[in-house]
């Protein structure tokens, strides 16, 4: 288990079983609500409540969370590299890969999986990016 510095000070300071207590509530807690390539639903924290109504406020505030973008890259660009980077990121955050909804009046935020997604790569025929924006 990874922990920072001074989470680990703090149990250096502990007997071996209330040490030992710590770190069984704490993987619990996290096999419970964040295990990796878990798609289970969970609640949404008090932030992100705070963060869903002030966007659901207005619709176009609700855009501003759906961003896209393209990228043009030279030759040279390992793409294959940069898809592996982002795989881990995003197997790492489950948020970074969750659907939020709103369901019998409760906030739900659902990681998805990643079966199937990949970076879409798209070859432009003599550099015409207009050819690719559809």
């Amino acid at each position: 288990m990874n922990l920072p510095a001074d989470i680990k000070a703090r149990l250096a300071d502990l007997t071996p079983e209330q040490r030992e207590i710590v770190l069984k509530r704490l993987r619990d807690r996290r096999q419970s609500a964040f295990v990796e390539g878990d798609t289970q639903p969970y609640s949404l924290s008090p932030f992100q409540r705070r963060v869903w109504t002030a966007v659901h406020a207005s619709e176009s505030a609700a855009q501003t969370y759906n961003i896209y973008t393209a990228l043009w890259f030279d030759k040279g660009f390992d793409v294959d590299a940069l898809e592996s980077a982002l795989r881990k990121i995003l197997t790492a955050n489950d948020v970074l890969r969750s659907r939020f909804y709103e369901q019998d009046g409760h906030l739900w935020q659902q990681p998805q999986p990643l079966a199937g997604w990949g970076v879409e790569r798209r070859v432009t025929p003599d550099n015409d990016i207009e050819s690719l924006v559809t």
